[in-house]
């Protein structure tokens, strides 16, 4: 989902045209800075809309696996890892 973010395409939008084909979805989240660059966050609270991400994995039918990649500390990401699924099973509670 960052990737997607960082290539100006809308990770909902995505969802929508692979529906057909997605059997998976990669989670990740960035913030970037005035030059583009780009830095791991907390899922759902850089680029990325994660509640609308989430509604739309429902309303295209999405039955496939979510995995988690952060970057944003890598001697000890753990801790971040642990909010973002948090994050996650919030969003997906309330929908």
């Amino acid at each position: 989902t960052a990737w997607f973010l960082d290539a100006d395409c809308d990770p909902l939008e995505a969802a929508d045209l692979f529906q057909d084909r997605l059997y998976g979805v990669h989670l990740k989240d960035f913030v970037f800075d005035s030059q583009g660059g780009h830095r791991d966050v907390i899922i759902g609270t850089g680029g990325l809309d994660l509640p609308g991400l989430m509604r739309r994995l429902r309303d295209v039918g999405f039955g496939g696996y979510l995995s988690i990649e952060y970057e944003g500390d890598p001697d000890n990401p753990l801790p971040q890892v642990i909010e973002c699924v948090q994050a996650i099973r919030s969003v997906i509670a309330s929908l």
